[in-house]
């Protein structure tokens, strides 16, 4: 399983953690569940799957409170998440500040053509009215 890790294999190290973990869960007073919970939640950070890997490292933690690794793993996964979370909002701030923009292009659009219509000057009209004469013989023969 440790392997996997030190390979940054990590959907296998966590398949195995996983195991793992709860073949731990069945015997009661082993420590291997502790050990288990951190791999499986190191693996799930590098997954991205980071609120799964906090409840992990969590739960690790907490078997082994004086532990610095898990501490370092917890604390890194803490920062990632709120890398991301930083990362979320200004994607939507973006995703806003253009819809707000169009928004506004439109608006301003249909004031210009509401305010000056487009008007067809007398030339356009005979040439107009030129071609909708011939279009008129032309469908008659």
């Amino acid at each position: 399983m440790a392997c996997y890790i030190k390979l940054e294999k990590w959907e296998k190290a966590e398949s195995e953690a996983e195991s793992k973990a709860a073949m731990a869960m069945m015997q009661p007073g082993q420590s291997g569940s502790t050990k288990a919970m951190f791999r499986r939640g190191t693996a799930r950070r590098h997954l991205g799957k980071l609120e799964e890997a906090k409840a992990d490292l969590l739960s690790a933690a907490k078997g082994a409170p004086q532990d610095k690794v898990i501490r370092l793993e917890l604390e890194r996964c803490e920062e990632a998440i709120e890398a991301y979370k930083q990362a979320e909002k200004v994607r939507m701030q973006g995703m806003f500040a253009k819809s707000d923009a169009a928004s506004t292009a439109a608006k301003a659009k249909s004031a210009a053509v509401a305010s000056d219509p487009v008007r067809i000057s007398a030339e356009d009209e005979v040439a107009h009215a030129e071609w909708k004469a011939k279009n008129l013989e032309k469908a008659e023969l």
